[in-house]
């Protein structure tokens, strides 16, 4: 839990609470932060769970006693319960007081402060190229012809120079350069399954043995290697992984799913 406090309106009402962002990824440092507002000239105990809709339970808790009138409490949440990574779905940030502010000097009881709800996705995935893009077709496919091989991934046409970042976490198995791959670079991401990254403008941000985080910036799209125009080429591979007993899968079902979350 992060706890920070700051001033505030004291004249606002006794609870209030919003998440700083309403798309959160499992691994990544910006975890999941409800800010709570606590109104009046008081103090109020303060309780705040983590639900799951479906079923309703309890994820996580968080006891805030005495927290002042005026201030921001703020908690994290990282997205794991009893040590476990939650699945995807929506989530929802429930904040109460147990004992309301007395909002003047002369009034030390109040009602008590309704519970206030705040929901928001967890994710599993991010889109890896943060701009304007597009599909390759035809010999952009996975699964195209090639001379003496096939296409083994995506080709995701952007300009040179738009921002790449990790679609999942893990840690950075290869990095380097490579005739056709140009500024290539594989991570292996915790689901067993490995993430590759080709055609980086520049040599990746990243170096090998790396643990990198779902949408850490990894580097660029480029044009180097055996590139025709600027774009990423993306392939993810079965265990035991790239080059080295894995085979390569259609990454465009799981791309475009992770594309039309947006943001």
């Amino acid at each position: 839990m992060r706890l920070a406090v700051r001033g505030g309106d004291r004249r606002a009402r006794p609870l209030d609470a919003r998440v700083t962002s309403r798309r959160i990824y499992v691994d990544a440092t910006r975890h999941a932060t409800l800010d709570v507002f606590v109104g009046g000239a008081g103090t109020a105990d303060v309780a705040v769970d983590v639900v799951r809709p479906g079923d309703g339970a309890v994820l996580a808790h968080w006891a805030l006693p005495g927290a002042p009138g005026g201030t921001v409490q703020s908690v994290d949440w990282e997205g794991t319960a009893a040590g476990a990574a939650q699945p995807e779905g929506r989530y929802v940030f429930r904040a109460s007081a147990s004992a309301a502010l007395a909002r003047t000097a002369q009034s030390a009881t109040a009602a008590q402060a309704p519970a206030h709800a705040s929901s928001f996705v967890l994710l599993r995935n991010r889109f890896p190229v943060r701009g304007t893009h597009g599909y390759g077709e035809g010999a952009a496919r996975f699964g195209a012809g090639r001379t003496g091989q096939v296409h083994q991934g995506q080709d995701v046409f952007a300009d040179c120079g738009t921002p790449l970042v990790a679609a999942h976490g893990g840690v950075v198995k290869f990095a380097g350069f490579q005739g056709a791959a140009g500024n290539y670079l594989v991570i292996a991401t915790d689901e067993g399954v490995d993430q590759v990254y080709m055609h980086l403008r520049d040599p990746a941000l990243v170096a090998a043995e790396t643990p990198v985080t779902t949408g850490r910036p990894i580097g660029f799209v480029g044009d180097t290697g055996d590139a025709q125009g600027c774009h990423l080429h993306f392939e993810t591979w079965t265990a035991p992984g790239w080059q080295s007993g894995g085979e390569p899968v259609d990454p465009v079902p799981s791309v475009r799913g992770w594309d039309d979350r947006g943001a």
